[in-house]
């Protein structure tokens, strides 16, 4: 098997449809199957995904009987890939290169010590009609290291092509957020290719993780970063992620009330002992002072 297409999905019978076409009408010169984690949608997802492989036989569907989150499914899904690359895709997202596959495998095939490759992406809103944002601007066409793709937010999931050389795969519980720590896992220290071309869309919506602002968020990604600067111990990674996890720590340490705080009050005043004074003082006593007078008026 020459690509397996990675699709995880969860309650996305709006989008599904069209990310799953998308695959479809790829031009190509090699078998690919697509292998599709249905994470217990509770909407008429699994029901179309179902359908589809009802029609192509290249379309393999697993339903998890329970919710079993981001990472588990994306483990799940990768462990399931036989193909000797992986082209990724989430639910929500579309490919609208109709070569897009073809031209990612030429590329891999010609260039063995390149074990990754993306393209541009075109945001698009839930409709599907392009919106600007300035957090993504257009790559160009070059090779990008790791600290690249760790630094900024220039290698979408949807535009990825890997070569298989994970597998088996297996997520810590304190990875959150599984893409970027995949892909430099694939990378091993080797560059990635970017291509011009732009070949997917990526939707935002309000259920993007990269929209969502709570504090159990913050709390995941700042376990995650400093997770990541031990599997990653070159020095320029392990700054990257030392300021990822401050910069989560300081939304943090901040936000009063909030069970479990703790542990992140103390990693926050570790990491900055000159200010340990003014967190302990903000996070602790003012932080609990309304508190203790709602107590009183009762």
């Amino acid at each position: 098997m020459k690509v397996s297409v990675f699709v995880v999905t969860y309650n996305q019978e709006n989008y599904i449809r069209q990310a799953l076409d998308s695959i479809l009408m790829q031009q190509v010169n090699f078998d690919f199957e697509v292998v599709i984690g249905d994470d217990a949608s509770t909407d008429a997802t699994g029901y179309i995904c179902d359908e589809y492989a009802s029609r192509f036989s290249c379309i393999h569907v697993w339903h998890h009987r329970i919710n079993i989150g981001i990472r588990d499914n994306w483990q799940f899904v990768l462990n399931h890939c036989r193909g000797k690359y992986i082209a990724m895709l989430e639910g929500d997202d579309y490919w609208t290169d109709s070569l897009k596959l073809q031209k990612q495998v030429d590329f891999l095939d010609s260039h063995p010590n390149c074990n990754l490759c993306f393209t541009n992406v075109v945001l698009v809103d839930e409709q599907g009609l392009p919106i600007e944002e300035k957090i993504l601007l257009p790559n160009k066409a070059d090779y990008y290291s790791p600290k690249d793709i760790y630094s900024k937010w220039i290698c979408l999931t949807g535009s990825v092509m890997m070569r298989n050389i994970i597998t088996p795969v297996h997520y810590s519980d304190s990875i959150y957020i599984t893409d970027t720590y995949t892909f430099l896992l694939v990378m091993q220290n080797t560059m990635a290719y970017c291509m011009s071309d732009v070949t997917t869309a990526y939707r935002r919506h309000g259920k993007n993780v990269s929209k969502d602002t709570s504090v159990r968020h913050a709390c995941s990604m700042a376990t995650q970063y400093r997770y990541m600067a031990k599997c990653f111990p070159q020095k320029e990674l392990k700054n990257i992620s030392r300021k990822k996890e401050n910069d989560y720590l300081e939304q943090i340490i901040y936000v009063p009330y909030f069970k479990g705080q703790w542990k992140y009050r103390f990693r926050y005043m570790w990491l900055h002992p000159q200010l340990l004074f003014s967190a302990f003082m903000t996070t602790t006593i003012l932080s609990y002072t309304p508190i203790r007078k709602l107590k009183k008026k009762k």
